[in-house]
């Protein structure tokens, strides 16, 4: 997969942060852990999780990146400032302009990809289009 990229180090007992690097899409499931809070880092955003189910599309050929919460609560921070996202909703950031806009989304459509399936839906003429991504693997 040559979009796709997630490191994830060894977390050391000592350490400030649990910090995943991504390039591409991920989905995370996050336990809590005030004295360790997990951050998704990508070449636009930084999100900050306090224990939830959240997806992130952050693809290098794409004008944007999104984050969305399933569960829980995130704070994603771009150039443009923070946004404190509540269920239902996702944040997308423009690379070009670095613009945050906060939208209320279908978060089945968001995840169709981790769980296996397509979502189809109509465009303008009618013709049915499908949405899917892969699934990808962290680990070191």
């Amino acid at each position: 997969m040559p979009n796709h990229r997630c490191p994830f180090p060894h977390i050391r007992l000592l350490a400030v942060e649990r910090l995943v690097e991504l390039t591409g899409e991920g989905y995370f499931e996050v336990a809590r852990n005030t004295k360790q809070p997990f951050v998704v880092a990508t070449a636009l955003q930084r999100v900050t999780v306090l224990g939830t189910h959240f997806n992130v599309q952050a693809y290098a050929d794409q004008a944007h990146t999104s984050t969305t919460l399933l569960e829980g609560s995130v704070q994603v921070s771009g150039k443009a400032g923070r946004s404190l996202l509540a269920p239902g909703e996702q944040c997308r950031l423009n690379g070009q302009t670095g613009g945050m806009q906060k939208l209320q989304v279908d978060t089945e459509e968001v995840v169709a990809w981790k769980n296996g399936y397509f979502y189809f839906q109509r465009n303008l003429s009618g013709r049915r289009t499908a949405t899917a991504g892969p699934l990808v693997q962290c680990g070191s």
